[in-house]
């Protein structure tokens, strides 16, 4: 069976020096609320000939809500048979931002279709580091990990429209972790920048897009040509102290060291919960982001073998 850990990789991050040393606040949130926010957006939009309509949502900065999260839609039926419907949806937490979407649309005689599923989300913390024993200004180990799951489908006869971006930076107080990818595994950085008595400023920021146009119209005498598209991804985001006694109390309140691997819901609790979302997850046509469990980039048999593995035989 694969393992998460077996497939890891490291990112092309870079660390970057700072000017200076981020100070000890007396709480990471007391001193500066706005540290910590979570942020998500969609825009679901197309066209059926001459006629479009266009959906878009953001919820802004929300400060002190542990969750962000907004679904927009939109269809629109053209002159002579045109048609084009799609939906977008994201939800940012703290530690994880999720993005799902998609659409159809057919064109017509008297015009094409096109079709675009949109998401962001987005969320700040600031993550003050304490340590059992040591004192102020001791360097300390962390390790950054971004898991990065999911997929995007654009079917339509010129080239597939799929993109996304994540990006991830950790501003340590004596310099910055950065991960940005659009592939998708598990991605690790390490630093020993961090110090007892400092701070983290973490950001995270995801987008996904997906979409489709049959780019003419309905030729005489052929069919009309149907176009979909498709996406769902999950990003999630830990900080694992590498020596005993390191203490992490984030702004939000969120737990950032990695959840216990048969935790799928990431409620806190292992019990029969758990195992039956991830079958349903697993099942689902297509299956969800999060069926990829060992975060090689596929959604196969061997995830569903090591989740029930992890599930049975590693209890936390």
């Amino acid at each position: 069976m694969s393992s998460i850990g077996a497939r890891a990789k490291r990112a092309r991050g870079v660390v970057v020096a700072s000017a200076g040393v981020v100070m000890a606040v007396a709480g990471p949130c007391r001193a500066q609320p706005a540290q910590c926010a979570v942020r998500a957006g969609a825009d679901a939009n197309g066209t059926a000939g001459a006629v479009g309509y266009s959906d878009a949502q953001d919820t802004g900065d929300l400060f002190g809500v542990p969750v962000a999260s907004v679904t927009t839609g939109g269809a629109v039926g053209g002159g002579g048979g045109c048609s084009a419907a799609s939906t977008a949806m994201a939800s940012a937490r703290f530690g994880s931002l999720s993005a799902r979407g998609g659409g159809s649309a057919v064109n017509c005689p008297t015009g094409s279709a096109t079709i675009y599923s949109n998401a962001t989300a987005s969320f700040r913390d600031r993550i003050q580091v304490g340590h059992t024993s040591l004192p102020p200004g001791t360097r300390v180990p962390v390790r950054l990990r971004v898991a990065y799951a999911g997929w995007c489908s654009s079917v339509q006869a010129a080239s597939p429209y799929c993109g996304g971006t994540v990006d991830v930076i950790a501003s340590i107080t004596l310099g910055q972790m950065r991960v940005f990818t659009t592939a998708v595994g598990v991605f690790v950085e390490e630093s020993d920048g961090v110090v007892v008595g400092g701070v983290i400023d973490l950001q995270a920021r995801f987008a996904r897009t997906s979409g489709a146009s049959s780019g003419s119209l309905q030729l005489p005498g052929m069919p009309a040509e149907a176009v979909s598209c498709g996406h769902d991804a999950l990003v999630t985001v830990t900080i694992e102290p590498l020596i005993p006694g390191v203490v992490l109390t984030a702004c939000s309140g969120h737990d950032y060291t990695p959840p216990c691997p048969s935790d799928f819901n990431m409620d806190g609790v292992v019990d029969p919960d758990d195992l039956s979302d991830f079958i349903a997850c697993f099942f689902g046509a297509p299956p969800c982001a999060g069926a990829d469990f060992n975060g090689d980039g596929t959604a196969d048999p061997d995830d569903l073998a090591d989740f029930i593995a992890a599930y049975f035989g590693q209890p936390c």
